[in-house]
């Protein structure tokens, strides 16, 4: 097993990572509303799925199984099981590529 912590801030941002030799596009937006949501396309920026909130406690990835990415996704905020928030995303709060 294999974890990748992939190092944030607490800004909307987009960046590429490669998982089991596929290219993705992630992209994490705030809504001040909803909190934290992420994006994963594909490397030319064709969704593949969208508007996950980010939750503590499952994979994020658990009920798009059908689509066989091949690795989980978690959110964890140090210390308790409350999504990020907007302040602690990157210090705290962290998101994590676990591959098998």
């Amino acid at each position: 097993m294999t974890i990748y912590t992939i190092s944030l801030t607490n800004d909307n941002q987009q960046f590429n990572v490669i998982l089991n030799d596929t290219s993705y596009n992630v992209t994490l937006q705030y809504n001040e509303l909803q909190g934290w949501f992420i994006n994963i396309a594909d490397i030319n920026l064709i969704p593949i799925i969208s508007n996950i909130p980010l939750t503590t406690g499952l994979d994020l990835l658990l009920p798009f199984a059908y689509l066989n990415f091949g690795f989980q996704l978690f959110a964890i905020t140090d210390g308790n099981d409350l999504p990020p928030t907007y302040d602690n995303l990157g210090t705290q709060s962290n998101i994590y590529f676990v591959v098998p």
